[in-house]
């Protein structure tokens, strides 16, 4: 796993490539995969929240972990998290960048 702050991803994902994403991703979900309900929760303060979503298709699994914690932004740091995960279900495994042979 690598990490990526805010200022390096805003400088490598335009807003443009970042929403045609989102649109495949809908449009994949529209197509067979399985949205579950997302499960929403708060830290030891109810503004600090906390979100979990995931999805199932034939091809893909995934998950992702975010949180928000609006307090930061009095610091100067970065208010939103997240962390996603994604397994082929019939291998167990993260996606490959290549097909399977």
């Amino acid at each position: 796993m690598r990490f990526i702050s805010e200022a390096e991803s805003a400088a490598l994902i335009s807003e443009e490539l970042a929403f045609t994403a989102v649109r495949e991703a809908l449009i994949a979900a529209a197509a067979g995969a399985d949205s579950f309900p997302t499960v929403l929760g708060h830290g030891s303060d109810a503004e600090n929240r906390f979100t979990v979503k995931s999805t199932a298709s034939r091809d893909l699994d995934g998950v992702k972990i975010g949180s928000y914690w609006p307090g930061k932004a009095d610091r100067d740091i970065p208010r939103h998290n997240s962390s996603c995960s994604s397994t082929r279900p019939l291998a167990g495994s993260p996606p490959r960048s290549r097909p399977e042979p």
